[in-house]
Formats: structure tokens, C-alpha cells, sequence
């Protein structure tokens, strides 16, 4: 009786669900993600001295996206994602401030026909596990470009700037940002149970390189206007697995970007202004993954 009981509980989904150890210790994991996200990226020219601030906000994207990990033979381990997508809306608000611009002036306009694309790769080892759990280090980069369009101009103080409104269909103003960024962090995988799995991943972002244009389609003395600093940033993401079978899993997350510098400067011609900009993405995504050994 106690070696049918044996065997039951070894052929169980639960008992046998990881994958056997492989003879080269290889093991691989990908898969792909759809990215529901929202999003802000917002510009100040002259620093504390507030001359000029514009808000690109509310810009919700669906991005699709191909991730994997590959660990090696002494707890080496490369992992990485790609995402290309579009955002359907969001509303640039622009502002301008006394006494450089005299009244007040608050513009808005509408968002659409935009794009977000990044990709990270990072190199890591894992520096403890316990059966399915493990904890890892890492550095790796990271690219993340942004480009948003405004329509339409629409005066909501006391300025004359964009009186009377201008309409929808005109394209009035663009911005196109693009972050090189160094990660270091760590990731850490939960077994919950034998077929659950939790995975955390945090990174600081030491450096974040910002290379940027800002398009005033309305001011050709101005336009384009190039835009460069470096600062820092932050990534947090978490996810939830829940494996179908030996290799196949479903899964659910979130994450959270964050760049930002305050020494940046806007090309307008020497003396260039100082220009303080930061950016931020969140969002959930769901996922679907395949893994095996080797």
C-alpha cells in the first residue's frame, strides 16, 4: 500500500510540477505581453526660476512585448525584454509663467497618435536559492523612447495666446524623448506553491541619459528645439505566474518607470536655458510563457 501511495503522489500535477534538473544545467524562459499602461511626461525651462512648463499627460498606451530569461551553469544568468506600442489619448496642458510671460497663460490641447517603444537587458548571478526560490543581482541598460503629438490649442486663463482656439485637426505641438538608462538591482522569485510563483523586480537607475526634441509647429524660430541632461530613475515591476503545465505558464503584473533630471538644457541658442524633466509609466500587463531545460 505504501508504494502505490508513493507512486500516486510522484505522478501528481503538484508533486512533479518542476521541470528535472538538466544534465548542462540550462535552463530557458520566454515569452510575450500585452502592456496596458498610463503615463507623464512634463518639461520646466529655468529651473526653480519657472519660466515655462508643459505637461504631456494622461497618456494611456497598449504595448506589445517579447521578455526572456536564460540561467546557466553556476548561477549566471540573462534576462531582458523588448515592448513597441501606442497611445490613444492624453491632454498637453501648457503654461506660462510672469514675469517672463505676462498674463498667466494655460493652454490645452488634445493627445492622440503617439508611440512608446524600450527594451531592457540585464546580466546578473544568483546569489541565493532554496529549491524554487532564489534571489539575484544584476546590472544591465535600458532604452525607452516616448514621442507625443498635441491638436488643437485652447486658452483656459486670461492670455491672448490661442485665442481664438485653434481647432482639433491642426497639429500644434510634438515631443519626442529618448532615455539610455544603467540598471542595478535585483530580482527574486517566491514559490507560493508548486505551480505559483511570485517575481519581484527593483532597479535603481544610477544613470539616465535624456536625449530629446521639442517640435513648435507654430514657432519656426523655435522649432525644433533639441533637449539633452542626465539624471536618475527607478523600475519596479511584479508579476504573478501560475504554471498550466510542465513548460507552459499564464501570468499577471505591474510595474512602475520613473527618469528624471533637473540638468537638462533646451538648445535655444547660447545661453542655453536650464530645463528640469521627468517622466513616468505604470501600468498591468498579462503574459504568457514557455520554459525548458537543457
Amino acid at each position: 500500500m505504501a508504494t502505490v501511495a508513493a507512486t500516486i503522489v510522484a505522478a501528481s500535477p503538484a508533486a512533479g510540477f518542476d521541470l528535472p534538473e538538466p544534465v548542462s544545467g540550462w535552463r530557458a524562459e520566454v515569452g510575450t505581453r500585452a502592456f496596458f499602461s498610463g503615463g507623464r511626461y512634463q518639461k520646466s525651462l529655468y529651473g526653480r526660476y519657472l519660466n515655462s512648463r508643459l505637461t504631456y499627460g494622461g497618456t494611456r498606451a497598449v504595448t506589445g512585448e517579447v521578455f526572456g530569461r536564460l540561467d546557466m551553469p553556476g548561477g549566471v544568468f540573462v534576462k531582458g525584454y523588448a515592448g513597441f506600442g501606442s497611445h490613444t489619448g492624453g491632454t498637453l496642458i501648457d503654461e506660462d509663467f510672469p514675469p517672463g510671460f505676462t498674463p498667466y497663460s494655460r493652454t490645452v490641447g488634445e493627445m492622440r497618435n503617439g508611440r512608446i517603444d524600450y527594451a531592457s537587458l540585464d546580466v546578473g548571478g544568483t546569489v541565493w536559492q532554496s529549491g524554487a526560490n532564489r534571489l539575484g543581482l544584476f546590472v544591465g541598460v535600458h532604452r525607452f523612447f516616448e514621442k507625443y503629438h498635441a491638436y488643437g490649442c485652447r486658452q483656459t486663463a486670461t492670455s491672448s495666446m490661442c485665442v481664438p482656439t485653434t481647432p482639433l485637426s491642426h497639429l500644434d505641438m510634438s515631443q519626442t524623448a529618448r532615455w539610455t538608462v544603467l540598471r542595478v538591482g535585483a530580482v527574486a522569485d517566491l514559490a507560493i506553491t508548486d505551480r505559483l510563483k511570485v517575481t519581484l523586480d527593483a532597479a535603481f537607475l544610477p544613470y539616465a541619459h535624456l536625449d530629446a526634441f521639442d517640435n513648435h509647429w507654430n514657432r519656426p524660430e523655435i522649432n525644433p528645439t533639441a533637449e539633452v541632461g542626465h539624471g536618475i530613475g527607478t523600475q519596479l515591476e511584479a508579476s504573478l505566474a501560475y504554471r498550466l503545465t510542465d513548460h507552459l505558464s499564464l501570468g499577471a503584473g505591474g510595474r512602475f518607470w520613473y527618469y528624471q533630471t533637473a540638468k537638462a538644457k533646451a538648445r535655444f541658442g547660447p545661453p542655453d536655458p536650464p530645463e528640469r524633466v521627468w517622466s513616468e509609466r505604470w501600468g498591468l500587463f498579462v503574459q504568457v510563457s514557455y520554459r525548458t531545460a537543457f
